[in-house]
């Protein structure tokens, strides 16, 4: 009875899985068709190779990376600009030490930090317009490189993978804590349960941190376009192209994630199922 028990469901599990497969073969070959599947997959091919094996479409010349360091060199040798930071650093440390416990409750203390905070204003303004004049150097020598230069790919490229690794130890970071929370209290719950809960919490958290850290390469994206005084459209493409390029990883990743996690919450589902499933079968029949 027990064998044809085993049969009948082998069968029936056949028929299901036989249903399963062919709608999502049919369900795949009915999204190829649609001409925005087509334009997404497009698109996340063309991020794909941007990203992980395109090069640079503007190659530094010699005479482009000796007008660059002519331009760094310029940049360097502001005149007071490391006495101006060397003041500043000395006047920030004196405002601080000022800053005694509960200060502003103590008038003696109050105007002795009104007074160093004054000439930290004056210091920091000064220091503030050399920054400006050096920011505005290099900005015009990256100009000159072109956004679309290697430098400004490569630049492009490290922002994102800067954010992308953020992103990642950010959801490592999580799981880890929300790991031992699940342990601290859920002593109740089984080994297969805690699990369980910790796999989603790491999909959760892996989601959260890749979206967080797309949008801080979203706006640093913008601002390296920005620094490099790229033109309207030229900016708009290195934008638009860089966007895709990162929405193609972080999707890749997230997939990754998402898939692997879910294969080792089978298998660890199916594991606990076949042993108590096993320890059922060990227990004697009463009759």
């Amino acid at each position: 009875n027990n064998n044809n028990n085993n049969d009948v469901n082998g069968g029936n599990n056949a028929g299901v899985l036989a249903v399963v497969g062919a709608g999502a073969k049919a369900l795949a070959i009915r999204a190829l068709r649609s001409t925005k599947v087509k334009t997404f997959l497009g698109l996340y091919i063309i991020g794909i190779y941007v990203v992980m094996f395109a090069t640079a479409p503007i190659k530094v010349t010699p005479e482009m990376e000796q007008a660059f360091e002519k331009h760094m060199e310029q940049a360097m040798d502001i005149p007071n600009y490391d006495e101006t930071l060397e003041e500043l650093s000395l006047v920030e440390h004196e405002l601080h030490e000022a800053k005694v416990f509960l200060w502003w409750f103590r008038p003696k203390h109050k105007e002795s930090v009104r007074a160093v905070q004054k000439v930290y204003d004056e210091v920091y303004g000064r220091f503030a317009k050399l920054e400006d004049e050096r920011q505005a150097i290099m900005s015009n020598a990256l100009k000159e490189m072109g956004i679309w230069s290697e430098y400004g790919v490569s630049d492009a490229k490290e922002k994102l993978w800067t954010a992308f690794y953020g992103g990642k130890e950010f959801a490592k970071r999580q799981t880890f804590f929300d790991s031992i929370l699940a342990i601290m209290f859920n002593r109740d719950s089984s080994i297969t349960e805690i699990v369980v809960t910790i796999l989603f919490r790491f999909i959760f958290n892996v989601s959260i941190g890749m979206i967080i850290s797309f949008f801080s390469f979203f706006f640093k994206l913008w601002n390296l376009v920005v620094l490099y005084q790229a033109s309207f459209w030229s900016g708009l493409a290195f934008f638009s192209v860089g966007i895709i390029g990162a929405a193609s990883i972080y999707l890749s990743y997230i997939l990754l994630v998402v898939g692997g996690t879910a294969a080792v919450g089978v298998a660890v589902i199916g594991a606990a199922s076949a042993s108590i499933q096993a320890s059922r079968q060990r227990q004697p029949i009463n009759n």
